[in-house]
């Protein structure tokens, strides 16, 4: 008897998950029709001048199909179908009351469901505007400057920065564990109280870094400065760093450059400091030569310590008027001229030109033959 009764609540217990399982997606048990996935957010100025028109963006997206989108002020209501499960939808309406009210965002999902937003607005009968010209509640065009009902505030995290990135509320560049993989000046001859640019080689951290300089002239030092540089990114075009101006010492001779960073120095040396005034020697030796649609320039190397490069001018007529055709380095003595018509007569001459910016006379005039 009491295996009969056992059976009977089993079997009625069975009926009863059936029932709720066969319930299915249109039961109270689906949580996700009950509260579905939906996002609503209504986009526009929070002031705008009586007369303007006013352009309000809604941006609406549900895990349902919304049907609809209501929109209502207190002088209008108006009603755009949407059919997708994600809408932008723009209203536009000229507000002619100078006054402050809410404006009203209803969706209706296809599920019956509706999510409503409002937002407040401000009409005011002239348009407000900071000491810059700002609108009020508008970013300046000086980022990250921003117009708080009359008072210009940063407000970086609104408006964006000029330079850098906003950290912590302001601009600013974030700053990097700065490692230095070498250092050595542009060139090795400067005038004294010149600028000397340094490549510094890194591995192209950003922030602002500090830098002890110091020249010394048979291991004394003759001159020390503390230089500060703000690295945004790198600056290099065949290798990744940057570039650190200091200034040569007053007196002359031949130095080394120490950079310390952390405890870290990086030296080089060698380096000339010299008033400098004395041309190089007129180029002797040019030669020029066709050979297989090229023109090959020769000329005897000067010997010069300081010499820097090379200017090869060119013309079709003798004695009249040249242009720089090839800038070539000390360490070429002969270079290869293309891009030439061959068929007309070529004229080359050259000058010398050292780290200090004196030219040589020219040399004499050839013709390529």
């Amino acid at each position: 008897m009491e295996g009969k009764n056992l059976a009977a609540i089993l079997l009625s217990l069975a009926i009863v998950i059936g029932a709720i399982l066969s319930f299915g997606s249109t039961g109270l048990l689906n949580i996700k029709e009950i509260s579905p996935e939906t996002n609503l957010e209504i986009k526009s100025n929070e002031s705008f001048v009586k007369g303007e028109n006013a352009e309000i963006k809604i941006k609406a997206e549900s895990s349902f199909m919304i049907k609809k989108i209501i929109y209502s002020s207190p002088t209008k209501t108006e009603e755009k179908t949407c059919n997708k499960t994600k809408c932008e939808i723009m209203f536009n309406e000229v507000f002619s009351k100078a006054s402050a009210f809410y404006i009203e965002v209803e969706i209706e999902l296809d599920n019956g469901n509706k999510l409503k937003e409002k937002k407040k607005i401000i009409v005011t009968e002239t348009e407000k505007k900071c000491s810059d010209g700002t609108v009020f509640g508008e970013c300046s065009l000086n980022k990250p400057d921003y117009c708080n009902n009359g008072k210009i505030e940063e407000n970086c995290g609104l408006c964006g920065c000029e330079k850098g990135e906003c950290i912590n509320g302001s601009c600013g560049i974030k700053e990097e564990e700065l490692e230095i993989i070498g250092m050595h000046p542009t060139k090795k001859f400067f005038k004294p109280e010149k600028e000397v640019n340094l490549v510094i080689e890194s591995n192209g951290a950003k922030g602002t870094f500090e830098f002890a300089i110091e020249w010394k002239k048979n291991g004394i030092i003759e001159k020390s400065e503390v230089k500060t540089k703000t690295v945004s990114g790198n600056t290099g075009t065949d290798y990744t760093g940057f570039e650190l101006m200091v200034t040569a010492p007053k007196k002359e001779g031949v130095y080394s450059i120490e950079v310390s960073y952390q405890g870290k120095t990086y030296s080089e040396s060698g380096i000339t400091i010299r008033n400098d005034s004395t041309a190089p020697a007129m180029p002797t030796g040019l030669t020029a030569r066709k050979a297989e649609g090229k023109v090959l320039i020769g000329w005897n190397q000067n010997s010069e310590d300081d010499l820097m490069q090379y200017i090869v001018f060119r013309s079709n007529e003798d004695n009249q008027a040249y242009t720089t055709y090839i800038k070539a380095q000390t360490l070429n003595k002969t270079v290869t001229g293309t891009e030439l018509d061959l068929w007309q007569t070529n004229y080359f001459y050259i000058v010398a030109v050292d780290y200090f910016g004196n030219k040589s006379a020219p040399s004499t005039v050839i013709e390529a033959t």
